[in-house]
């Protein structure tokens, strides 16, 4: 680290010394907390090397803190504006990963709070409190790292500008407790930071700013002891990779026990809080509730989490409660509500096995620790952004060739969500005339290959005889259909959304056959509000009863074929005897 000597140096004629320092042989320092004003009247790490320092406005400031650290016997002081070469991409990365170890390390910290005049007047408290030291991004670890912390401001002695004591964070400990939310515990070292909650910790910063959208994530990588690389121009991205790395040194789940806040809900043009999102969240604003959210401590055997390319991987106890939305428990609670567990929203999406996205985000659900529901390995997708560019497709009943033999009998698919019903046309196809009534004759199909969007039960009006017709994808871009035994009904169950194996479909159309059925069907495709509906007509025909002798020797082939049947048993069957 580079470090300023303290001096002392000529009135007037400050040509201030630097110099670089490593490992063991970091000498003892101080250490500047203070809040930037216009970079232009910042001294900065140039104006040292040029002997120009005194010509910014801000010398007064550092001025003032080498004075005061030399008055307290110190010889070296940091700080950020001049003791970093920004110019240097490496050197700023390893200030920003470094520097809540250098202010835990540093003998004494100064927080200048340019902002608050020097006064016994009654409203110190406010003043005090009111100060923007408090509301930016880098004071939080500045507030909490080092071990001895005094605050300043100006005053004048003798008609120079000097420093006056306001106090210390031992002695401000409430007034600074009620402006930050953080506990007096932390302030005065009687518990250190590390055993508050993610939620807590990430609370501190919910409402403070910083000038870059990076910083929100860079300047609380100390406060959680994680390092990672500085990419500015990732905008939030920075504050999702935080959480990643959170994550990998972490169990916590109250990470995931944030709220999103009301503007970003308003900011939608429909005002919705339905839109999906990932469980970790874009701004730690979303936090600005969760400062009394801690993990359960008594729970064991939690399986770890992480993140993979299909999104979060992890185990939560999940209860159904309304179609595909579902409330996952979370392993954490409110601090006197330790026998009701806090929940997020999720809805199971079509894009994947297991795969959910986290709506409702404006709002916790909180439930019963022994009501958790079953728990379940999933994942929890963190970017939508492929999704929201991708076209739905339906299937379309249309005619159904056949109708005076067959008659549809049930239906089994998945249910539409409101949204995707509101996008659907009007339902004036012919298809009315055979679907009965309480069926639907649109059908999404399942975003993926080989996946399945409706079953089809027909029955044989003359003999009862009965088929299932099923239709679904066979990549994402194209369709197919297959039919089934009634007695595989079983399969349909566990084929339904999942794997079938098609016939592709087409305006020619193909034919598929059973024992006692012929099946062809006809697709044409059309585009509604940027949606693809295909329409299909189903063709349905008995085929003709066999012969005496075709049975017979569709018996016998069956026969001849099974392994290990020997070849007298053929002729038994002409009622021939064993020769």
């Amino acid at each position: 680290m580079r470090l300023l000597k303290t001096g002392p140096y000529v009135p007037g004629l400050e040509v201030l010394e630097s110099k670089e320092f490593s490992g063991k042989n970091i000498p003892s320092y101080a250490i500047l907390s203070h809040t930037w004003g216009e970079s232009s009247d910042e001294v900065l790490f140039a104006d040292i090397q040029n002997g120009t320092s005194t010509q910014k406005r801000a010398s007064s400031k550092l001025l003032s803190a080498l004075k005061q650290a030399r008055n307290d016997g110190h010889g070296w002081l940091w700080i950020d504006t001049c003791c970093i070469d920004k110019d240097s991409s490496a050197e700023l990365s390893e200030a920003i990963n470094s520097m809540y170890a250098w202010y835990h390390n540093a003998t004494k910290c100064y927080a200048y709070l340019s902002d608050v005049p020097h006064t016994e007047a009654d409203d110190f408290e406010r003043l005090f409190c009111a100060s923007k030291w408090f509301t930016r991004g880098w004071t939080l670890q500045e507030l909490l790292a080092p071990r001895t912390l005094e605050f300043y401001c100006d005053c004048l002695v003798d008609g120079l500008s000097s420093w006056s004591l306001l106090g210390d964070r031992f002695n401000l400990q409430k007034l600074i407790s009620k402006t930050t939310g953080i506990n007096i515990d932390y302030l005065t070292g009687f518990r250190s930071h590390e055993h508050a909650s993610v939620a807590t910790r990430m609370s501190w910063a919910a409402l403070r700013e910083t000038t870059r959208e990076e910083d929100k994530a860079y300047c609380l990588m100390g406060l959680f002891s994680v390092n990672m690389p500085m990419l500015y121009g990732e905008g939030d991205r920075a504050f999702i990779r935080l959480q990643e790395e959170i994550m990998k040194h972490s169990d916590d789940q109250s990470l995931f026990a944030w709220t999103e806040c009301e503007q970003a809900k308003s900011d939608r043009p429909d005002g919705s809080s339905e839109e999906r999102q990932g469980l970790l969240a874009t701004h730690p604003a979303a936090f600005a509730t969760t400062q009394s959210i801690i993990p359960y401590d008594d729970i064991k055997d939690q399986a770890p989490f992480v993140m993979t390319n299909r999104g979060l991987s992890i185990d939560l106890h999940l209860i159904r409660i309304e179609d595909n939305i579902y409330a996952a428990a979370l392993n954490c609670h409110q601090t006197f509500q330790h026998n009701r567990y806090l929940a997020v929203y999720l809805e199971k999406l079509d894009t994947g096995p297991n795969q959910y996205a986290r709506v409702r985000c404006h709002k916790l659900g909180v439930g019963l620790l022994n009501e958790r529901g079953q728990m379940q390995s999933i994942y929890i997708r963190q970017s939508f952004l492929a999704q929201s560019t991708q076209t739905s497709q339906f299937f379309q009943l249309s005619g159904l060739h056949g109708a005076s033999e067959y008659e549809l009998v049930k239906v089994y698919t998945n249910d539409l969500e409101p949204g995707e019903l509101q996008m659907l046309p009007n339902d004036t196809s012919q298809a009315r005339s055979w679907v009965p009534s309480e069926y639907r004759t649109i059908f999404k199909i399942p975003s993926g290959s080989k996946r399945l969007a409706v079953g089809l039960m027909f029955r044989r009006r003359i003999d009862s005889e009965y088929i299932w017709v099923l239709l679904g994808s066979i990549t994402d871009f194209d369709t197919g259909f297959s039919i089934l035994q009634p007695e595989e009904k079983e399969r349909l169950k566990t084929t339904l959304g999942s794997w079938f194996s098609a016939k592709p479909l087409s305006e020619a159309g193909d034919v598929m056959e059973d024992d006692l059925h012929y099946v062809q069907i006809h697709e044409r495709s059309h585009v509604y509000r940027g949606q693809k509906f295909h329409v299909v007509d189903i063709s349905i025909s008995a085929k003709p009863e066999k012969t005496v002798v075709e049975a017979f020797l569709d018996q016998a082939q069956a026969v001849i074929s099974k392994p290990g049947r020997r070849r007298s048993r053929f002729f038994n069957l002409f009622g021939r005897g064993d020769t």
